[in-house]
């Protein structure tokens, strides 16, 4: 049976439904990571110096080259290209067991394009890291455009991360505009321009009679409910915070 290496967060439930869907697909999957949890389908999961620390990913390289080359993968992925997939790069089992590398999103929009000497070094890190994969995944267009900024030389695909059919499916289409928004309510994903973007809606178009559902949650509710009720949303059925939907 052929063998995939992922080098990823056991705990991510995106870790967790992408090892579940090759393993299902008939492939032996081993995952490599700080933040040790099950993950259905994998054949295992190693622990490597677990923790979060910076000097962490460098330090556990050693550790991680001997476990590849003893599990012997045909492929090695790596998600999150500022961790984990350092972790892929730095493997090297020769041209026929190639890497792939998945951004999530701020290892290549946000992290390396920090100021000053740490974003720098950073860029260096991604491109690096980049420029060694066959195949490289990301869930935009954007982010892939990003990406090929580096000169990379593998192949681009863009992956969506999906939707459970299970449990969310197309129903009766409501009466009046219903707007979600599913991000989680921290600086990164700038719910509060969402809101503003909103009040302009509102104010543009008040026959639409338009709802905004934010899905999420996190550190910013309190701030979001303050800046919602400054424009006395409730009232107006401008806003309504949902209980989190957990998204694959």
């Amino acid at each position: 049976m052929n063998r995939i290496l992922f080098f990823a967060d056991a705990s991510n439930l995106h870790t967790q439904r992408w090892v579940r869907e090759i393993a299902d697909r008939g492939y032996d999957c081993v995952v490599l990571t700080r933040r040790p949890a099950e993950v259905p389908g994998a054949s295992d999961v190693i622990a490597v110096r677990p923790g979060s620390d910076g000097a962490g990913w460098f330090l556990a390289l050693p550790e991680v080259q001997r476990l590849a080359r003893r599990l012997s993968p045909q492929w090695l992925h790596g998600h999150y290209v500022t961790s984990y997939g350092l972790w892929a790069a730095a493997c090297s089992l020769g041209a026929q067991v190639p890497r792939v590398l998945t951004a999530w999103g701020s290892d290549i929009l946000v992290t390396p394009r920090a100021p000053g000497l740490r974003g720098g070094a950073m860029a260096a890190l991604v491109g690096w890291s980049l420029r060694r994969a066959r195949l490289i995944t990301a869930d935009s267009q954007d982010m892939l455009a990003e990406i090929r900024r580096y000169g990379v030389t593998g192949r681009c695909e863009e992956v969506l991360w999906g939707a459970d059919t299970d449990r969310f499916r197309p129903g009766k289409p409501a009466a009046d505009f219903e707007i979600a928004s599913l991000r989680n309510w921290e600086a990164n994903y700038n719910i509060d321009t969402v809101l503003r973007a909103f009040a302009r809606l509102r104010a543009v178009r008040p026959q639409a009679n338009a709802t905004l559902h934010l899905l999420g949650g996190g550190p910013d509710e309190a701030a979001l409910k303050a800046l919602a009720a400054s424009w006395r949303c409730r009232r107006n059925r401008y806003a309504s915070w949902g209980e989190r939907v957990r998204r694959p």
